[in-house]
């Protein structure tokens, strides 16, 4: 579990951090007290959050991936009427040019 996904940080836990380090001037202390976490632990659960936020599950679930795949399939179908189209056209043709002769 990411701890990103508690409410360790925020606009809340920033001001502390602030607060704690203007007047410790001790970064590592300050994040601690200002968010329980140390260093290590913010980059990791940095690190973790980047992955689920720019991994393929957002841009597969997103509005634009719907409307991309949404076109594809108009656009196939369209497509593939239009061929049957065709197909019964020349269909029609030869049974007429066979009615002719």
């Amino acid at each position: 579990m990411s701890p990103f996904s508690s409410n360790k940080v925020g606009r809340e836990a920033f001001h502390r951090l602030l607060r704690d380090y203007t007047h410790y001037g001790d970064l590592e202390g300050a994040l601690r007290r200002g968010t329980g976490m140390s260093l290590a632990d913010l980059e990791e659960g940095w690190l973790f959050y980047l992955k689920l936020r720019v991994s393929w599950i957002p841009m597969i679930t997103s509005v634009s991936a719907l409307w991309f795949v949404m076109a594809l399939i108009f656009i196939y179908g369209y497509m593939r009427k239009k061929r049957q189209a065709e197909q019964r056209l020349r269909e029609m043709l030869e049974e007429e040019a066979r009615e002719g002769t």
